[in-house]
């Protein structure tokens, strides 16, 4: 079973998605059942996203994946000095929301939900779909993924969230998902992809206090202006990508030129 598995990277990739949905959904269940007292949102909003990664790292070790999937360490520190332009997502949510977050253990709590989001959202599309569309080329691998990724967040509009919000989210959720995509296939690594998501997410939950995006904080102005900056943000990224994917690839077109004279 296992080795059929890991012959079927995709399937695998849709079946990690299910079993982690669902062990997460039964743990932050369990939790409320046994802590009625606590408040679902404020005290254990961290806890799903928390279940969700545990469980997709332990079937990526599982599996013996976790190399193939991107835990490893990049090729040089360099390789990290060159996304801090990145940052300016970050930048500009908390200059244009500000910090609402209160006393170290509430933001503790918003730390750990958007690391969990990190985590589980990198090793899903960026790993496992990643490493399932990689047979197909670099190309398929970096789109494919990240249209799954942005459509995720159409599901919104189920929740009864506003619809032009849903609409900016899916697209700067797409653009981000492109741009996660490149920056794993040029540095060979989920780590920068890990760490990127998780300071943006965790800056957006310390300016509105809870965990996730909520439109009612956020005025149109604003989420036009995010989605700009995720557009520069992929496009930074795919032109380094390309540039470190030429650059690769020179050297056996050459080759192959001159053996074919």
């Amino acid at each position: 079973m296992k080795i059929w598995l890991y012959q079927r990277p995709i399937l695998f990739a849709v079946l990690a998605f299910i079993v982690s949905r669902a062990v997460g959904g039964v743990l932050f269940l369990s939790a409320q059942l046994l802590y009625p007292d606590l408040d679902p949102i404020a005290d254990l909003s961290w806890l799903l996203p928390a279940g969700f990664a545990g469980v997709l790292l332990f079937l990526v070790y599982g599996m013996g994946i976790d190399n193939e999937s991107g835990f490893v360490k990049t090729a040089s520190t360099r390789e990290w000095i060159i996304w801090a332009p990145a940052l300016m997502l970050p930048a500009f949510i908390l200059w244009s929301q500000g910090i609402q977050a209160m006393g170290g253990m509430h933001a503790g709590m918003l730390a750990i939900a958007a690391l969990g989001i990190a985590m589980n959202e990198e090793i899903l599309f960026r790993g496992l779909f990643m490493r399932g569309f990689m047979r197909y080329g670099s190309f398929p691998a970096i789109f494919v993924p990240a249209v799954l990724f942005g459509f995720i967040h159409a599901g919104n509009l189920l929740a009864g969230g506003d619809a032009v919000f849903t609409i900016l989210q899916v697209i700067w959720a797409t653009a981000g998902g492109i741009a996660f995509a490149a920056i794993r296939l040029r540095t060979k690594s989920l780590y920068p992809c890990i760490v990127i998501h998780f300071i943006v997410d965790f800056a957006e939950y310390i300016s509105t206090g809870e965990t996730g995006i909520h439109q009612a904080s956020m005025r149109l102005t604003s989420m036009l202006q995010l989605l700009i900056l995720f557009l520069v943000f992929m496009a930074y990224a795919l032109v380094l990508f390309w540039k470190d994917h030429s650059e690769t690839k020179n050297p056996h077109m050459e080759a192959a030129e001159r053996a074919s004279l």
